[in-house]
């Protein structure tokens, strides 16, 4: 739609004036030019890192010392790991312990990439999938 497409594109410019982005090479995604010092509310924070850090080296010694870092076989059930990792529970891990062996969670991980360097063609979709084909035609496009 064109109203769509113009909004698009002055997000776009907005973008890249408030990133300072530029054409790094033909091709190639846009970046900071270098050398370039990166906007404080966009930056990492040190306290942000450091607390970053701190979270997962505890996570790791605990699990360290429960035996649990190198375990040779698959966890029963996300129960399990959630027993593992007591002192980590955040409203996230709680519904996604809720969740985990629901379809349409499961679905949304998978298709959403649980792993974002993974990219995998879905060649099919499920028969009980919610969404249709009519009610995504519009967006599509011709063809």
């Amino acid at each position: 739609h064109p109203r769509l497409q113009r909004q698009r594109r002055r997000h776009l410019v907005q973008q890249r004036r408030r990133y300072r982005l530029a054409p790094f090479a033909p091709g190639l995604p846009w970046a900071l030019p270098l050398g370039t010092p990166l906007d404080p509310d966009l930056s990492y924070s040190w306290a942000k890192a450091s607390a970053f850090y701190l979270r997962g080296s505890a996570a790791n010694l605990e699990a360290k010392l429960r035996g649990f870092l190198a375990r040779p076989c698959s966890w029963p059930s996300v129960e399990a790991m959630t027993r593992v990792f007591r002192c980590f529970h955040t409203p996230v891990t709680e519904y996604v312990v809720r969740h985990w062996q629901s379809d349409a969670f499961f679905g949304e991980q998978f298709l959403s990439g649980v792993n974002p360097v993974l990219l995998r063609r879905c060649r099919r979709l499920p028969p009980n999938f919610p969404v249709t084909g009519d009610m995504v035609a519009p967006s599509l496009g011709t063809g």
